[in-house]
């Protein structure tokens, strides 16, 4: 959903090329973070816990820092190169930009914490994966189709996917529970999870907008866990190559009615 998609690429990218064993020239990954940090300011966060894991071995701390450093005068040279274009352009590193998105401070949280934690855990391990029915809202007399509350009737139809994604869930976490599966990168990903969990318990009113952000997280997380579990009974390997396939067919026929839903609940 709106450029948020392009933030999880970004995103996507980064742990992409933090992981891999060909690792490419630091120039490469300056460019990656730019790219990440461009879309969000705030995913300079998860840009550089993933220098960590990038760094970590090819020296250390002191050339992440010099990357980030770099990420951040590249960052700065191309909005004031937008400012000469674009006169108009807001400077994302001036308080009055930052000012300007406290607007968005949502501090439900501290009224209705179980609701709001509620609504977090299921876009951070569900909804994100799994659509449930939209419904539709008025916001500021525009109609709009909405995925946010989520209650048990809207998740009712989805149920059978519901119950396969449950089962790799479940196998991810017990994977999880294996000391060999906690490798940096999954490490990474899991504070990651955390740093965006927190941050948008208090920020924000869409939580379908940001799942771009920490979808990626998620599915390496349970892919991580999969693993792990899978090698440790390697006789369900073939069982759950047919179950992911079922899974991932589903989610394809679900998600393209879900788009027509969607249209239909906001017509032209």
């Amino acid at each position: 959903p709106e450029t948020y998609i392009f933030s999880g690429l970004g995103l996507t990218a980064l742990a992409w090329a933090a992981v891999r064993r060909g690792r490419a020239e630091t120039w490469v990954w300056v460019m990656a973070v730019v790219y990440a940090a461009s879309n969000l300011t705030i995913n300079v966060i998860p840009a550089a816990l993933w220098s960590w894991v990038r760094f970590r071995r090819n020296g250390g701390w002191r050339r992440a820092a010099i990357a980030l450093l770099a990420s951040g005068g590249l960052l700065v040279a191309l909005s004031l190169l937008q400012r000469l274009i674009y006169p108009e352009t807001s400077l994302f590193f001036m308080p009055s930009s930052v000012g300007r998105e406290a607007g968005w401070l949502s501090w439900e949280i501290l009224s209705s914490p179980w609701a709001t934690l509620r609504v977090l855990a299921q876009h951070f391990w569900s909804s994100n994966v799994i659509a449930p029915e939209p419904v539709r809202l008025e916001v500021l007399g525009l109609p709009m189709a909405s995925v946010e509350a989520g209650s048990w009737a809207t998740l009712r139809p989805s149920a059978p996917l519901l119950a396969l994604w449950g089962m790799v869930l479940a196998a991810g976490i017990a994977g999880l529970c294996q000391r060999r599966a906690w490798m940096a990168p999954l490490v990474t990903a899991v504070v990651g999870l955390g740093f965006f969990f927190a941050f948008f318990s208090i920020f924000g009113h869409d939580r379908m907008l940001y799942s771009a952000l920490w979808t990626p997280l998620t599915v390496l997380v349970v892919a991580v866990g999969n693993e792990s579990f899978l090698s440790g009974h390697p006789r369900w390997a073939r069982v759950w190559e047919g179950l992911l396939l079922v899974l991932v067919l589903g989610m394809a026929w679900h998600h393209w009615h879900f788009l027509g839903k969607l249209a239909a609940l906001v017509p032209a």
